[in-house]
């Protein structure tokens, strides 16, 4: 398996939900495209066709962080060493992985963004794929979580290292890290030197690094649905009339 496909099913099987790709694009409500080896091949937006995602539920609940990680003694090893021995203070952090694959998210500000009517939006995109002029088989992204400070490593080779430059001196800034994790450097540091990385970003300012995403479905009786798209699985083999219950049962962010 890839590297980015660990951690695209990392974030599904934590969150229920899809990994932007590359994770610091910003996408939009209604964005159409493709899965494509567990990324989001983006093609256009339903207003390209006309049609309006309509009212949108913003998550007012206050912020939320994000983290996960899957990682070796090595990385944690090498984040003791930059805090205690010779880097501190150099305006350095290093931070390195055991394994390919390896990788560290941290998201902060996280809110989520929903389209609250799917089934009128479905109904429009249904009646286009009946009349041939909508692909029934495109993803469209109907619910956003937004970060408004991101870290993501991902190491591509056993032994992937990163350095972050940092602005401000390694003993300033790393003590509050145990509390406001890496994203909270995202002001204060930029991607260096980097070996064996498959991905190293980080960012400040908005970035979707999470969606949820229908699409339209074919039913054996009866007319097509728009649902809830798990990867293969869940709300595909759920009854039409659950897929209301189905989409509010999946996991929130709290």
């Amino acid at each position: 398996m890839r590297p980015n496909q660990t951690y695209a099913r990392a974030i599904f099987n934590n969150w229920g939900r899809f990994a932007a790709w590359l994770p610091d694009r910003e996408l939009k409500l209604g964005d159409i495209g493709y899965e494509a080896q567990g990324g989001f091949d983006r093609v256009g937006n339903v207003a390209d066709f006309g049609i309006s995602v309509g009212p949108v539920w913003h998550d007012t609940s206050g912020s939320t962080r994000l983290t996960l990680s899957h990682r070796s003694i090595t990385k944690a090893r090498a984040a003791a060493d930059a805090a205690t021995a010779g880097t501190v203070g150099s305006g350095k952090l290093v931070l390195g992985f055991g394994v390919g694959g390896g990788f560290e998210l941290d998201a902060s500000g996280c809110q989520t963004r929903t389209v609250e009517d799917h089934l009128a939006l479905g109904r429009r995109l249904i009646a286009l794929a009946e009349a041939g002029t909508f692909d029934r088989s495109l993803l469209v992204v109907t619910e956003l979580v937004a970060a408004q400070s991101l870290l993501v490593l991902i190491s591509g080779a056993e032994g992937g290292e990163v350095e972050l430059q940092l602005r401000a001196s390694a003993d300033a800034l790393l003590p509050g890290l145990d509390e406001h994790g890496l994203a909270s450097l995202s002001g204060h540091a930029e991607i260096g030197r980097q070996a064996g990385m498959q991905v190293a970003i980080i960012r400040q300012g908005t970035s979707t690094p999470l969606f949820s995403a229908r699409r339209i479905r074919r039913r054996l009786i009866g007319r097509a649905v728009f649902r809830m798209d798990v990867g293969g699985g869940g709300a595909d083999n759920a009854a039409p009339e659950e897929q209301d219950e189905l989409a509010l049962a999946l996991p929130h962010l709290e």
